[in-house]
């Protein structure tokens, strides 16, 4: 997929895979944040595919958990939700009570 040099590179052919194109580009949070996500997103549709679930692109992901995979403090999350979000790359909202931080990554769904 070919980018200009300020655009992410939404092409992550590997999961959990560290692009430096994107840490140019967007930072090293969000470089590490945007492969997180994008690594949840291809495990979710491995399973979805064996259960044949319907699935509307959202899921949850809470900051305790991208800590334990990415060591990203919750504040450096924040800084590369707010690049990512900025630059399109993906939607955040907050699900029930108490509330629950979900993710769409517009580009793999």
């Amino acid at each position: 997929m070919k980018t200009s040099e300020d655009d992410i590179c939404f092409d992550v052919m590997v999961p959990a895979t560290y692009c430096r194109h994107n840490a140019k580009v967007a930072g090293i949070f969000a470089a590490i944040l945007y492969s997180e996500l994008a690594d949840y997103v291809h495990r979710r549709s491995y399973d979805r595919k064996k259960s044949k679930e319907v699935w509307d692109g959202w899921f949850p992901l809470s900051v305790e958990k991208i800590f334990d995979r990415t060591g990203l403090t919750p504040e450096q999350q924040s800084e590369g939700i707010k690049i990512l979000k900025k630059m399109g790359a993906i939607d955040v909202k907050s699900i029930g009570l108490p509330a629950v931080r979900h993710f769409n990554m517009k580009h793999l769904n």
